[in-house]
């Protein structure tokens, strides 16, 4: 089957459901995480735990949240070049979006042990809050 075939034999909901509840699913992933960390450590005696946990996890969000362009910007370009039939481009639209994470996490690795004591820092002035945040991290 061609790719033009593909594209012009038209899709059922079921097809595009197979494709699209995946995606949501990975979208609402991480805010979950979050939710069960601090559901856990709700549970606990110290609220400095509950306080470490949920700073942690917005700030854990939103990273990864801002990286959310290489997940969705590799998905169009790389429909566009299926669609197109053009294999060398498909193989491009993965390989940009891997160099550009690997070197993302590189820098986050070299600012890995800054950015631990920047978080403790505002995590209040109590020795346990810094000391819980710091463990989390």
């Amino acid at each position: 089957m061609t790719n033009n075939q593909i594209v012009t034999q038209g899709y059922s909901h079921r097809a595009i459901w197979a494709i699209a509840l995946p995606m949501m699913l990975s979208g609402i992933s991480l805010p979950l995480v979050g939710l069960v960390d601090t559901a856990v450590m709700g549970h606990l005696d110290s609220p400095t735990f509950l306080a470490a946990v949920a700073a942690n996890a917005t700030i854990f969000s939103v990273s990864l949240m801002g990286l959310n362009f290489l997940r969705m910007g590799t998905t169009g370009i790389t429909a566009q070049a299926f669609g197109s039939g053009n294999h060398a481009r498909i193989t491009e639209s993965l390989v940009q979006p891997l160099v550009i994470a690997t070197f993302l996490a590189v820098v986050l690795l070299l600012v890995q042990q800054p950015l631990r004591e920047f978080r403790a820092v505002g995590a209040g002035p109590r020795a346990g809050n810094h000391r819980a945040c710091q463990k989390i991290l």
